[in-house]
């Protein structure tokens, strides 16, 4: 894939001011339905608990479900693209923010029913983790995790509001790679 070949600026816009949105970037176009299913489960609200609705309880209005802010991307010069193509293409990397990859994995969990997980992506340089390499060894510019879609609002959340750090999540890792967030 020829990293000039890519449109990046829907990715851009989502890092506009005063509008940042996490991207969700579809890479695969075999399958509409996979990719509605996807975008469903990535953008759903949720509670920060162990509740898998996402109505209120009743009597308790004050507390409604949080909305992650993602911004589907259908744009077909990603089609087949690998996160190696995307950090190739990503200039200048100071325009960056984190960033949803939903890949052949992805499109497979899907039409299988099974759990589905993308790729969490830094696309920030970190000054910090580049001049203090000994504080996160693992850093490296396009670090990515693969996320389960139940987690990502509550990471949406706490990196929106700095509350966590992309190597908070990176480092809860299941044995299997995937980030799952549980109460």
């Amino acid at each position: 894939m020829a990293a000039s070949s890519l449109n990046l600026e829907p990715i851009y816009a989502c890092y506009a001011a005063m509008s940042y949105s996490t991207p969700l970037v579809r890479t695969d176009f075999s399958d509409d339905a996979a990719w509605a299913t996807i975008v469903d489960a990535v953008t759903r609200a949720a509670f920060f608990d162990d509740r898998d609705d996402i109505e209120p309880l009743p009597g308790d209005p004050d507390h409604p479900p949080y909305q992650p802010d993602i911004t589907p991307i259908s744009d077909r010069s990603f089609d087949g693209v690998t996160l190696e193509d995307l950090i190739q293409a990503w200039v200048p990397p100071e325009r960056g923010g984190y960033l949803l990859l939903a890949d052949a994995r992805s499109f497979s969990e899907a039409r299988a029913g099974e759990e589905i997980t993308v790729a969490y992506v830094d696309l920030r340089d970190n000054e910090e983790a580049r001049t203090h390499p000994d504080w996160w060894p693992e850093w490296r510019f396009g670090l990515s995790f693969r996320c389960a879609t139940r987690a990502i609002a509550i990471i949406e959340c706490n990196l929106g509001l700095a509350n966590t750090s992309f190597s908070d999540h990176y480092d809860q890792q299941a044995p299997d790679g995937v980030v799952r967030w549980r109460p």
